[in-house]
């Protein structure tokens, strides 16, 4: 039987680099076929102790149903079938509260919890860290009567709450989540109310950077590798893979430990007294990626415009670069309403933007009153239409806020470096919108690494 080798210069080959790289490489195409194998259907293995094995993430116990939930600690995503890496949660520093009853039912992560208030401005709900950290985005969930403009999001440098720019009418409608980037470093972050409203907090999630790691443990049966192995090939399948991340794993027992391996390479380690019961999957993420995350390529090109078109036949709607309520960089996408009454009337905004290593669209936003009140909202990707909203700025699919987050995946087959985006208002009505501006900002958002599947031969 010809097993794993790992060639050693001078020993066996005086080329050991070359072929060590190459078998590997083979290995690791065959394990990640048995990967794609699992995602069909069932594994069958032999009972001699020869074979491979692995598991394909088909749900959060994976295809052999070997995933040890209660240990391990990446993020399951049941859309997209993978683990992945999860952001860090800012639960420390100390709550900041004033006028809103129990404050640590806005931070238990219970969406049906309330720190309650009697709706007086002033009033203030937070975390203050103690020291600088970075913020990727806040998360709220805020019980108040419908279209009121309640709150406002702070920072803290230490000394002196602010404004956050952009923030300044801060709403959540009834039972939805807002969303708000951040993308900088504060010493504390604080929703403030504003006006006379009952209203409560339910939920206000602080996400700061990715762990450095997740884990995923894997349950391996008795019968698979041999009870001495002392050599192993592993490999996976990644959905996303953020440059400067990486895959590392180790086999273990309750007395045996290989050490982390490197996927995609021959190792060696102390050879086991016992059979191997568990692999240890590590998802790295890579240092940067709190500051990565985000690339604000939409709107900041130049000036002129030139780096976006503008087309159509509306006489209704307007649009212009500015300055105003830019979430990162400096400019942002300005549509003027007139306030006309006109039908099938459109305006396109298109754009030539670097949508590699990039899964999803964040569009910010801000509106003034009911602006764009009946015209919907459509998403198109290299000429296709990708997702229509309908009317989402009043009573459409998604009721939206004044201030809020719109999400639009990225097609995997779009995520290359000349991806086309246009954003198309569409008047369908012969109800007027109103007159205002609205302001958006394209946030192109980078995948966290997420894997699918992990395979592994041992022996």
């Amino acid at each position: 039987m010809t097993g794993i080798t790992k060639f050693v210069p001078g020993v066996n080959t005086n080329f050991s680099t070359e072929l060590n790289a190459n078998y590997a490489s083979g290995w690791s195409i065959t394990l990640k076929n048995h990967i794609r194998e699992l995602i069909d259907r069932a594994g069958i293995y032999s009972a001699d102790k020869t074979d491979l094995w692995g598991e394909a993430y088909i749900s959060g116990m994976g295809r052999n149903e070997s995933v040890d939930i209660s240990s391990t600690t990446a993020e399951y995503d049941g859309t997209s079938f993978a683990y992945s890496s999860i952001p860090v949660l800012n639960q420390t520093g100390t709550i900041v509260n004033y006028g809103f009853g129990t404050g640590e039912n806005a931070f238990d992560n219970d969406l049906n919890t309330i720190a309650g208030g009697s709706g007086n401005p002033g009033y203030y709900i937070g975390r203050d860290f103690g020291s600088s950290k970075y913020i990727g985005q806040v998360s709220i969930k805020v019980g108040r009567p419908s279209d009121s403009w309640a709150y406002k999001l702070q920072s803290y440098n230490g000394s002196t709450w602010s404004d956050i720019a952009g923030t300044s009418r801060v709403v959540s409608e009834s039972g939805v989540v807002q969303k708000y980037v951040i993308n900088a470093s504060h010493n504390g972050i604080r929703l403030y109310q504003t006006d006379y409203y009952d209203s409560g907090v339910y939920d206000m999630t602080i996400e700061t950077t990715l762990g450095a790691e997740t884990l995923v443990y894997l349950d391996i049966p008795n019968n698979i590798f041999t009870s001495t192995v002392s050599l192993s090939v592993g490999s996976f399948i990644a959905e996303n893979f953020a440059d400067g991340s990486d895959v590392q794993y180790k086999l273990t027992n309750t007395s045996d430990d290989s050490g982390w391996l490197n996927t995609g390479e021959v190792s060696t380690f102390t050879a086991f007294a016992d059979y191997p019961t568990t692999a240890i999957v590590k998802i790295i993420s890579p240092t940067d990626y709190d500051t990565s995350q985000f690339s604000n390529s939409g709107f900041e090109s130049a000036l002129s415009g030139s780096d976006w078109v503008i087309s159509g036949n509306s006489g209704e709607l307007s649009a212009s670069r500015s300055t105003t309520y830019a979430q990162t960089g400096s400019y942002s996408l300005k549509i003027n309403s007139t306030g006309t009454t006109v039908t099938n009337e459109y305006l396109d905004i298109t754009q030539t933007i670097d949508a590699s290593g990039c899964d999803n669209i964040r569009l910010a936003f801000y509106r003034t009153a009911y602006v764009l009140r009946y015209i919907e909202l459509v998403l198109f990707i290299n000429g296709v239409e990708i997702e229509n909203l309908g009317y989402p700025w009043f009573g459409g699919t998604t009721p939206l806020s004044t201030w809020g987050e719109l999400t639009f995946i990225i097609p995997k087959k779009y995520r290359n470096p000349d991806t086309e985006i246009t954003l198309r208002m569409f008047v369908a009505s012969g109800s007027p919108s109103y007159p205002g501006d609205v302001y958006f900002d394209n946030i192109i958002t980078k995948p966290k690494t997420s894997i699918i599947g992990f395979a592994v031969k041992a022996e």
